[in-house]
């Protein structure tokens, strides 16, 4: 049941960092060419080989963030948590609040048992930048509701993940 709701969780982080990134590139440039290439990417091997594309041609765009997080989310599927901290590790880095990230690599290092009091404190940023979603107008794609249900969903994961880390570092 936790790991549904946290993978729930992921599926609809996933789906606001779409638009978020996209609406953060100049329609037609190289980098949107690309990042189109990417959304459309059919099987995981292509879109990670062009994400690390992107990561290599354009390392200082903002957008780099959504592309360290597709690639974390693309070793999450493969069970490779070296590469799952590596990249959220690397969207931490570039944005500390970004919350997928967090709560990605709190999971992971919980479940490894690897550097436990890492893993709390990266639980407890994420619940800190989940709750204060709540404090934010819903973006354009959302309704009120839809955003509320989305700040909810968020912050359940969010703790669920920190709850876990705190009962394996206990």
């Amino acid at each position: 049941m936790k790991r549904n709701i946290v993978l729930i969780g992921f599926v609809v982080l996933s789906l606001a960092w779409v638009t978020n990134a996209s609406a953060q590139l100049i329609a037609g440039s190289p980098q949107d060419r690309l990042y189109q290439q990417i959304s459309a990417a059919a099987n995981p091997e292509e879109k990670e080989r062009l994400c690390l594309e992107f990561e290599a041609q354009f390392s200082e765009s903002d957008v780099v963030v959504d592309i360290h997080v597709m690639l974390m989310e693309i070793y999450v599927q493969r069970n490779d948590s070296g590469k799952v901290i590596e990249f959220g590790e690397k969207a931490i880095e570039r944005d500390d609040d970004n919350i997928a990230a967090l709560m990605t690599v709190s999971r992971t290092l919980a479940v490894a048992r690897q550097q436990l009091p890492k893993a709390v404190r990266y639980g407890e940023r994420a619940v800190a930048a989940a709750e204060n979603l709540g404090d934010q107008p819903p973006p354009p794609q959302y309704s009120q509701e839809q955003w509320m249900q989305y700040v909810e969903s968020t912050l359940s994961a969010a703790r669920t993940i920190l709850s876990y880390a705190r009962s394996i570092s206990g």
